[in-house]
């Protein structure tokens, strides 16, 4: 018995120190990714899942640009609904067709680094990957049609809004997937397919093209603390 559980114990050190390399390795590949990706276009899949409504999708093609201490992004869904919502200079601009209105307004700190980990893509940091989370490497996976190494992040600190983070990387380094688990039960997963990478994009991909008689509705001004 005491050989077996000395073996057993050696067994789960071992493995814990393979996952261990694994996880390096695959922090190794997003870092040096990151560096080189400027550009993306892709499908982009949200599901968002809620214990008292259900499950509701959204599916459209997404564009992101970085940029030095910025990036532009636009995004248009087809499902369930048609919409659009372009950030651009730091001002967003979302158009509902349906209702012909367009909501506009400045991007606000908070919402720039939610737009940024909604996009899953450029502007990933692995320093501050490591230094606030737990990752546990829980294997090989399917993640919009490509195979993906999947990662679960748990936050070294108590977060209000969510327990854990899994994230699916390619073997390239380039996040496809992701789904954030809250504290509630509820969850928002996020799946990108059909990536085309640092495509020339300008200005005009991001704006959007208004009709004459849409109904423009100003955000009032975040307030100064």
């Amino acid at each position: 018995m005491k050989r077996f559980l000395f073996l057993l114990v050696v067994f789960v050190f071992a493995a814990n120190a393979a996952s261990a390399q694994i996880v390096n390795e695959i922090i190794k590949r997003i870092d040096t990714h990151s560096k080189t990706l400027k550009s993306v276009e892709c499908s982009l899949t949200i599901t968002r899942f809620s214990a008292e409504t259900g499950s509701f999708t959204k599916e459209g093609r997404i564009k992101f640009l970085s940029l030095r201490d910025d990036y532009s992004l636009r995004f248009d869904a087809a499902k369930p609904v048609a919409e659009s919502l372009s950030i651009f200079d730091r001002q967003y601009t979302l158009y509902t067709p349906n209702t012909l209105t367009a909501y506009t307004g400045a991007v606000t700190a908070a919402q720039t680094n939610v737009f940024a980990i909604f996009a899953l893509l450029p502007n990933f940091s692995t320093k501050r990957l490591k230094s606030e989370f737990g990752i546990r490497y829980i294997g090989e996976e399917k993640s919009g049609g490509a195979t993906a190494w999947h990662l679960e992040l748990t936050p070294k600190a108590a977060r209000d809004n969510y327990k854990t983070i899994e994230l699916w990387i390619d073997r390239d380094g380039m996040p496809i997937g992701s789904k954030t688990n809250e504290n509630g039960g509820d969850s928002t997963t996020v799946v990108l397919a059909d990536i085309k990478k640092n495509l020339t994009l300008t200005a005009a991909d991001f704006k959007l093209k208004l009709p004459k008689n849409v109904r423009t509705v100003k955000a009032a001004p975040p307030k100064k603390k």
